[in-house]
Formats: structure tokens, sequence, C-alpha cells
């Protein structure tokens, strides 16, 4: 026969196929393998059409390919090592552009789709938020893919699952592996459009803001979001919800959610008619439904069943609907319902219960099947309030309002409208129980009423009353300070916002001290940089008067600096201004109400701080003996201290006198001492003997001064004039600790106070001794014993001395400032720590140089003396007032 001739010849050319390839059982090439592919669909609830899907495997080449018409797509792994990552880009869905990228991953050849669940379950698997980045990264490090297994997918599938557990049937399927055609009624198509819903539907929440959720460790969903998932499910196929393609006892409910009634089919008396021949089937149906009812939908669909085709002229329907209880008949209608079943929709009317009938034709064998829906508005749920709170506060808080059926306020955008009075406050529906809102600002303190209503305002229910609390005062804050960096008593600004609030006034420090400062105005404070400060970084700090709540302003460079207030640097006695005066002799000085008093050899000169004009204050150059008078009618023999106790000066003179100076008149008078009786006597006035008076200091109405070569600490009651021996034993000579006569000194010479201690240099021992004012007990402050000669910093007994003259306690530092040798020196009281802060501590480091206070160089400097913001000092053998600050 001619057909199985040709069987026999296709055979024939098959097994000659098969043999050049390598086939059957002679030798030759093997026939190639069916290589392994990947493939399945890419969708979001509908397909992703024309999209680019991109493939990285653990090791191979990248490849790329293009989703079909139903979303579907497969490419052959060509070399290509497993586990391989998969991506989804651009596209359509539905026609719209699709703008976002989707993500899976897979251990094994064969169904790999690429949905929103897979990309939730890679967000989790990788532990990132963004799995673009990840796929991204892979480009540049594949072979990190190797690490994943089939276990770690499994415990992501595991938390997806328990995310999105109102997807009752996700239990049972693997969204990556199990094959589905994104139709409706499929039942992974169905989930992907419930998830796709539930975002949108769910408050504030977006799908990148999901994909964060997933990529924790334990994937829990935002609150709401498996609420709006169940509902949304429960509108699929799927979910159980109702398909509407026949009759059935229960009303269809896909256009009818918020009312669902029930019919029965009546069969009426005559089932047929006729039309033309054709037999003609009518089916009545009779639905009861709640009485009273408002608004009524009637709704007719149709859905073609049969074998045959239409032929000839599109099929109608004619029907119309009645009024059961009186019988009215309605407008009846004549609709295409096979061209255009939209057309379909019943008449709206008032009735308590009605009959529908309609009359269905057949054509060529096409039968009609008539579904009713049927719709009444559910009555109004009205919310209700239970509580809220907190029910005080200041604006700005947060009210939290709880209750029940919440979003069944209309118009709400973003949600209710919450006021407080009439003011109407920024409010937020946070899920059916839950309002929060802000309380408004320009509320008057006292008690309000929360309101709670539609977005447009109306129907307000009251939820309580809220008591509306003004906000204490804005603490201080801190906006810049200038200069940042200086030197004694520059004046620093600082600036900022509520600085009155600084109470009862700002404290301001420079590091640990106390500058003198001024509240100009709510948003300027002034400090005084004050004295006592090493040179270097200082943090300023602002703080209530009692030091309590300090803020740091920021840190001040601090540089102290050495100038020269008087003095040309040659000798004389020539009175002028600043560097055009001249000194014979500069020994001591003391600073006093705006003036530096200098001893002068045998006159006592005044110095301006202001505006350095030095003057002849008291002696007369040409008289050598002590004589009392009045200014430059006294004289003096040679002089060698000043103190003061602000109304009087006191001088200490090689005549072994100690004179007094009312600083107002200038009026000399003798206070203790006859001119040119050396001795060591204790008595009043003119019968007290004295062996070289040096540095002296007041204290409580009384004289402490230094008796150089009596090697004692002496008393002058200044109303009596009576003198006395407070510490050490004239003609002791050496060096002990003690109380009162049992102290020994060798050579004391400064001296100074704090109010409740004597701090003396103990000059040929190289010590500073400090001497209690209540007991007379002497103790050893600082200095190494025996002296060595050098200057040495330290702590304590540990610092060392090399030439010490005056010294001068500063309250600002709680500090003294020792002149010693061609330097400055600062010993801290507290720590008992002793530096240098001005001049050289070298042998030899003598000098006559203004600036830095460490480039500054002096001559001998004899005494030391301060105003609160600078310290000055008599340059001995440079013949100068020298100042630092």
């Amino acid at each position: 026969m001619k057909i199985e001739r040709i069987g026999m010849l296709l055979l024939a050319m098959l097994l000659t196929l098969l043999t050049a390839c390598g086939g059957g059982s002679g030798g030759g090439a093997s026939i190639v393998p069916n290589l392994p592919s990947l493939g399945g669909s890419a969708a979001i609830g509908n397909p992703i059409v024309g999209g680019t899907v991109d493939v990285t495997c653990a090791s191979g080449a990248a490849l790329t390919t293009t989703t079909g018409m139903s979303g579907d797509w497969q490419i052959t792994l060509a070399g290509q090592t497993l586990p391989c990552a998969v991506r989804v880009t651009g596209g359509t869905i539905n026609g719209v552009a699709n703008t976002t990228a989707y993500h899976s991953i897979v251990t094994a050849a064969g169904t790999v789709n690429i949905t929103p669940l897979t990309d939730l379950m890679v967000a989790n698997l990788v532990g990132n938020a963004n799995p673009a980045a990840w796929f991204n990264g892979l480009a540049a490090a594949p072979a990190t893919l190797a690490s994943i297994n089939t276990a770690q997918i499994q415990a992501a599938l595991t938390q997806l699952r328990s995310a999105l557990s109102a997807l009752t049937q996700l239990a049972g399927i693997n969204p990556i592996t199990t094959a589905f055609t994104p139709t409706p009624g499929n039942t992974i198509d169905d989930m992907l459009a419930a998830l796709q819903a539930a975002v949108t539907n769910t408050p504030g929440l977006t799908y990148s803001l999901l994909l964060g959720n997933a990529a924790a460790p334990n994937f829990v969903p935002p609150v709401g979001f498996n609420a709006s998932l169940t509902t949304a499910f429960a509108a699929t196929t799927t979910g159980g919800a109702v398909t509407c393609n026949q009759p059935t006892g229960t009303l269809c409910t896909t256009n009818a959610p918020a009312y669902v009634g029930n019919f029965t089919p009546v069969v009426p008396t005559s089932t047929t008619l006729s039309n033309a021949g054709i037999a003609l089937t009518r089916v009545i149906w009779n639905e009861p439904h709640t009485p009273n009812a408002v608004v009524e939908k009637l709704e007719i669909t149709f859905h073609l069943s049969g074998t045959a085709n239409p032929v000839g002229a599109p099929s109608s329907i004619q029907y119309f609907a009645a009024d059961g209880n009186a019988g009215t008949a309605l407008p009846s209608t004549l609709v295409n319902c096979n061209q255009s079943p939209a057309a379909c929709v019943g008449v709206t009317h008032d009735t308590v219960a009605h009959t529908v009938s309609f009359t269905n034709f057949a054509l060529d064998g096409v039968t009609f099947n008539g579904i009713l829906n049927y719709q009444v508005p559910a009555p109004a749920v009205i919310p209700t309030v239970t509580s809220y709170t907190p029910n005080s506060g200041v604006a700005g808080s947060t009210v939290t309002i709880t209750g029940t059926n919440l979003n069944n306020f209309t118009n709400a955008t973003p949600g209710p409208w919450v006021s407080f009075g009439n003011v109407a406050a920024l409010s937020t529906l946070v899920d059916n129980q839950t309002v929060t809102a802000i309380v408004p600002s320009g509320l008057a303190a006292g008690n309000t009423t929360i309101t709670l209503s539609n977005g447009n305002g109306s129907n307000p229910i009251t939820v309580g009353t809220f008591n509306v609390q003004l906000p204490p005062p804005a603490p201080p804050a801190i906006t810049g300070y200038s200069p940042v960096s200086g030197s004694t008593g520059m004046t620093v600004t600082i600036t900022g916002t509520n600085l009155n609030g600084y109470v009862p006034a700002p404290l301001v420090k420079f590091g640990t001290t106390v500058a003198t400062s001024t509240l100009v105005d709510n948003q300027t404070v002034t400090a005084t940089v004050p004295a006592g400060l090493v040179s270097g970084n200082h943090t300023i700090t602002i703080a209530n008067g009692n030091g309590t709540s300090p803020t740091t302003v920021g840190t001040f460079s601090f540089t102290l600096s050495v100038s020269t207030l008087a003095g040309s640097g040659l000798r004389g006695t020539l009175d002028a201004t600043g560097a055009a005066a001249t000194f014979n002799g500069p020994g001591g000085l003391v600073a006093t109400g705006g003036n530096v008093y200098v001893a002068d050899g045998y006159v006592i000169r005044k110095v301006e701080i202001a505006t350095g004009i030095v003057t002849t204050y008291a002696g007369a150059r040409s008289a050598f003996q002590p004589v009392d008078g009045i200014g430059t009618a006294a004289s003096f023999s040679l002089i060698r201290y000043l103190a003061t106790d602000g109304t009087n000066l006191y001088v200490s003179e090689m005549g072994n006198v100690i004179r007094k100076i009312d600083i107002a008149t200038s009026a000399v008078t003798t206070l203790a001492g006859t001119p040119n009786n050396m001795g060591s006597v204790d008595g009043i006035g003119a019968a007290a003997a004295f062996n070289g008076p040096s540095e002296m200091t007041y204290l409580n109405g009384n004289l402490y001064v230094t008796d150089l070569y009596n090697n004692v600490i002496r008393k002058i009651d200044v109303a009596t004039g009576t003198v006395s021996t407070f510490a050490g034993t004239a003609g002791n000579l050496g060096y002990a600790d003690g109380v009162g006569a049992l102290a020994v000194f060798n050579q004391p010479l400064g001296i100074t106070h704090d109010a409740t201690s004597l701090y003396v240099t103990d000059a040929s021992n190289g010590l500073i001794r400090q001497l209690d004012v209540a007991t007379a007990a002497v103790t050893t402050l600082a200095g190494t014993y025996p002296p060595t000669g050098v200057i040495v910093d330290g702590v304590g007994l540990l610092a060392q001395f090399g030439s010490i003259n005056g010294v001068h306690y500063e309250a600002s530092c709680l500090c003294l400032y020792v002149v010693d040798r061609h330097a400055v020196r600062k010993l801290d009281i507290g720590t008992k720590a002793v530096t240098t802060i001005a001049g050289s501590s070298a042998l030899n480091g003598w000098g006559a140089v203004d600036g830095a206070a460490n480039v500054a160089r002096f001559n001998q400097p004899k005494s030391i003396s301060g105003d609160g913001t600078s310290l000055f000092l008599t340059d001995f053998s440079n013949y100068k007032i020298r100042r630092i600050q």
C-alpha cells in the first residue's frame, strides 16, 4: 500500500539520522543529553508581560530572557552551577509599565516562579530589605550563592507562611517551585491578587515597607495587614467567594457584600412559552428582604450555556420588575445581554417585597441562565469611643483615642476629624479601633473638649475633656561665643536663647576657674577671662548660679602674655607715661584702686593701670631718713616692700620701721619701730624693734610682717600699734615645722594670705610655708629641703625653688604666684602643683622681652601683686613694671 511504503521510508530516514548522530549500538559520539533548565511564571496577581528575566548562578555567565504573554519564561542552564538567583524587571502588567523588581532563588533545576511571595522569601533569606541591591551585588561575587541551601530556603518559606497566616492555602504550596498559571481562580494567582490588595488597603503600608518587615529574622507583618489580607483573600475564588454562574439557594455576593438575602426558585404553573415554534423556559424568583429598606438594587447577569453558537441576529432578553404588594408594574427594558451584559442592570425601587420575572429566549440550542444579585445597604454602624489617653498635656502631645468602628467616619483623609474645642488637630486613623491626634498649638490653658467627627466635620462625637497645659519655658541654648582665644582680662561674648533661664544668674567658668560674668539680655552673656589660667585650652561652661545644669560653650585657647606697663629700661627718676618713665630700683609693689604703688628706692611711685601714667606719690629723693609728713614732704629710708588694706598703704623700710600712708591724703605716719633701731623687741609702736622687716600682708585688722634677719613672722595690731611675734623664735635660724615659737625659718621674705592661712616664702630654705592664722601652726606646703638653688616644677615637696622673693595669693584660681629668680611660678594650693608660667627657669635666663609668657624674659623680679585681672611685678634690674595677663 502507498501509505505503508511512505511509513517505511520515514522509518528508514529516522534510523539513518540516529546512526549519524551516534545512536544505536555502534561507536561514535553519544547523543547530546537534554540540558537542565529553569522556568516558571512571573506575576503579581496578573502576569508580567515582556519583562526581562536575569539569572545569576553560583558559577557561569549571567543569563537573560523575556517573559511571554502569560508571564511564562524559560532558560537553559548551559555551564551553570546551582544555586541560582532570578530577577524580573520591566514589562507591563495589564498594559501598565511595571516599575518594581521581583526576585526568586532556587537550588535545583525546574520550576522557578518570580512573584511578590518569592521576593518576600528572598528578603528574609538574605536579611536585606532591598533584594535588588543584593542581586546587583552578585555580579561581583556570584560564588556567595554557594552558601545558600534548601534548608535555608525552607526556613524562609516557614517565616512567610507564619507572617501571611491569612493565606491558609500557602501551608501546602511552595511559591517558588509550584507551577501555576496567573489567571483568576488559580490558588497562587488568587493569593498574589489578595497580597497586592492588602498592601494597598493597609493604612500607611507600601510594598517596600513590607519588604523591610520580611528582612527581619522574625518576619512579623505590620499591624492591620493580616486583617486586610483576610478580607482581600475572601473576595477571591480560592478564598471562598460565590461564583455567579447559576441560580442557587443563596444570593450571589459578588456585587453585594453589605447585605445578603435568601431566595427560593418557584416553578410557575406554566413553564413553557412558545415563540415562532421554539420552546421557552420561564423562571420566577421570589426574594424576601428586610422591611423598610431604603435602597434596593436589582442586578441581573447572564451567562451563555450550551454547545451551539448563536446564529443570525443577536438574542435579546426582555425583563421587567413589579411591586409584589401593589402589583405595580415598573418600566420594562429591552436590552441586548449577549452583546452588552453590563447593560442588563435592573430597576431601582422602594418596596417591601417584590417579584422579578423574565422571559428567556433561546436560539439555535443556546440558552441563557439568569442569576439575581440583590443588595440592600446594611444599617449604618455608628462609631463609639471607649477611652482616650492622656487627658492633659501640652501642644504637640499625642492623644490616642480608642473605640469601635472608627473607620466608619467618612470623608476622612488621612483619618477622622479630631478637634480640640474649635481647633482642628492633625489626626490619623491607625485602625478600626484607634485614632491618634496631635494637640494643636494656639490653645488657651485649661480644659477643652475633644470631639471626633466625619472628615467634613459632621456628626461629631464627644470624646472627653483635655486639660491644656502651657509648655515649660524653653531651656537655655548656646549658639556661639567670641573670641575663641586670648588672655586674662579679655571679654568673651556668649550668645544663645533663653539665657535668662540660668538662675539666679549665669555662672561662667574657664575650666574650673570662675569668671566674672554679666547677663546682658536674654541672648547675651559676657564673661571676663579670669586670672590664674595656664596657657592652653580651657573648656568654657555656663551654668546656674549655684553651679547646677552646666552647659559646654566651647573651648577657649588661653595664652598668658607679658607686657611693660611702665619704664623705659633705663635707670632714672622721670615721671612720665608708660615707656617714657624711668625707675631707680623698683622693689616692692602693691595694686589697689586702679593703681600700682611701687617702692622705688627712697620714694613711692604711683602707676595708673589704665593709662600707664607714672607720678611720685610720696617721699623726697634728697632725704634718706624716716620723717612723717604729707606726700613728697615725708621722707623714707630705703623702702623695701608695700602692702594695703584698701584704705592705707603700709611701708617696710631698711631703717627697721613700719610706716602707714593714708591713700586719700598721702599723709605718712610711723606705725611701729624706731628709725635705725635694730633688734627683736615686741612692744607698742616705737617701743618695738625689727631687723630687716620685709613683705607684709593685711588681714582682719592685723598686719603680718616677715622679719627677715630675725627669722620670725611678726604681727602688728594696726589699731593700737602693738607688735608681737606670731611664729618662729628670733635668732633661731634653720628649718622646722611647728606651732608658733617652735617653728623655725631661714630668712622669711614674701608673705600673703587667703583669709585662713598665711603663706610665706622661706627664702634661704627654698620653701613655701603655710601658717594657720588661728593656731600659728606652721607646715611646709612646697619645696625641697635642703634647697638645690635650681628651678624644677613638681608637686609639693618634689618642686624646687631657686631664689624666691615676693608672693601673691589669687582668689580666682586658689593659687599663689611667686617670683623666683628670673621666672614667675604658680602654686595650686589644692593640689600643691608648682608650674613655671612666665619667664625662664634657667640660672642665666634673664632678659627684657615682652610677648607670650613662655618667651618673655625678666631680670630679677622682686615683688608681685594683682588686681584680679592682671598680675604686676617689679622687674628690678630692668627698671620696669611688668604686667602679666
